[in-house]
């Protein structure tokens, strides 16, 4: 009967040193996640500042060009602005629900790894 009590004993014993490594191994995969999710996101946005940046510069050495040819500064920066809200209505009619469905199914695969 002692010899059960004991089995009994370390098999609880085991069971609570399984769950304890169960749970920290959890956490660290979620850190790991979350960092990697953190990482990524921080240099698309150092990326994406500096892709803006020569956007803003590119766009207005096209319109002060695109000025001399009109013979109008507001009128160019006007076409400028325009071709821009062109092509946001492009990306919103076109490619929206594509980029939604790969970000989804990259992100998937990334978290569920």
């Amino acid at each position: 009967m002692s010899n059960l009590r004991e089995n009994v004993q370390h098999i609880n014993d085991h069971s609570q040193e399984y769950l304890v490594k169960q749970l920290e191994y959890y956490k660290l995969s979620l850190f790991k996640k979350i960092m990697k999710g953190v990482t990524a996101m921080t240099s698309y946005l150092i990326v994406g500042s500096i892709v803006f940046l020569a956007i803003i510069f590119f766009s207005m050495a096209v319109a002060w060009s695109l000025a001399d040819a009109v013979g109008s500064v507001p009128l160019a920066f006007v076409i400028v602005g325009g071709f821009y809200i062109f092509l946001m209505v492009l990306f919103m009619a076109i490619l929206k629900k594509r980029l939604n469905r790969y970000i989804l199914r990259e992100s998937s695969k990334e978290f569920f790894d």
